[in-house]
């Protein structure tokens, strides 16, 4: 089955992650210093402007495990307010998702089952890693920035080398998050979430085409079980959208935790 509870966390890596679309200009390498290109990039970050709309209508993703299953998702971001993704397979909605500041909604259609947290109350991992701020920002700028050291702890902990940036940073015990920045356009990336206690690895693969995400690849481990996803994106709009109502069913039941 395509969307069953534990594999929550692949699929909103993936919307949180694929419509991250700064516009990053060219930028050269100074012959012989790196503090020059890390200003460079700070003046860069620092220009970005945060759209009040980013949608995105019917993406195409395929998803490849014990079973291969093909699927439509709409993502859709309004500045400051909510981030929001639904999945659908031969036209009937499967999941529903949605971050504001202070609550994180899901609904599992399939299991008839729903998840409505406060983040301020529910200080649990998964709400520690979807703070709104740092979720926005990465889909305005496609940094992954700390929510409290932004930008200096981002260029603290990444280094130049050739035509890229590679960073790494530590979310929590056993927790990492490994990023590579090619700085050519940024018309592609990796990124990398691993979690050696759960024995959690997923990688993801950006495509751009002249500046606007394209498609991404990727891969979910866990443990010996292995999911591979391949998405891919037609249009970002930048306008409102207004079905994002969460409405329970019938016998739907509440979960305690979507990890």
């Amino acid at each position: 089955m395509l969307l069953i509870r534990k594999h929550i966390i692949i699929v909103s890596l993936i919307i949180l992650f694929f419509s991250s679309c700064a516009k990053w200009r060219r930028i050269v390498k100074p012959d012989n210093t790196e503090t020059i290109l890390k200003k460079e990039l700070r003046i860069n970050y620092e220009s970005k402007v945060i759209p009040q709309y980013i949608l995105i209508e019917n993406a195409n993703i395929i998803i490849e495990g014990e079973e291969t299953n093909r699927a439509k998702i709409n993502f859709y971001l309004e500045k400051d307010k909510q981030i929001f993704f639904s999945v659908k397979l031969l036209g009937f909605e499967m999941l529903r998702f949605q971050l504001t500041k202070d609550s994180l909604k899901y609904i599992n259609r399939i299991s008839r089952e729903y998840y409505f947290g406060n983040i301020k109350n529910d200080q649990n991992e998964l709400t520690r890693l979807l703070n709104f701020a740092s979720v926005e920002n990465l889909i305005a700028t496609g940094l992954i920035l700390n929510a409290s050291t932004g930008l200096d702890n981002f260029l603290n902990k990444s280094n130049i080398d050739e035509d890229r940036i590679l960073f790494k940073d530590e979310l929590g015990p056993g927790q990492n998050v490994l990023c590579s920045y090619y700085l050519d356009g940024l018309q592609i990336f990796d990124l990398s979430y691993l979690d050696y206690v759960k024995q959690i690895e997923t990688k993801l693969f950006f495509e751009r085409v002249e500046f606007s995400l394209n498609s991404i690849h990727g891969y979910y481990r866990n443990g010996s079980s292995v999911i591979n996803f391949d998405l891919d994106i037609n249009e970002i709009k930048n306008e409102k959208f207004l079905k994002t109502d969460f409405r329970i069913g019938r016998n739907y039941h509440e979960i305690d935790s979507l990890l």
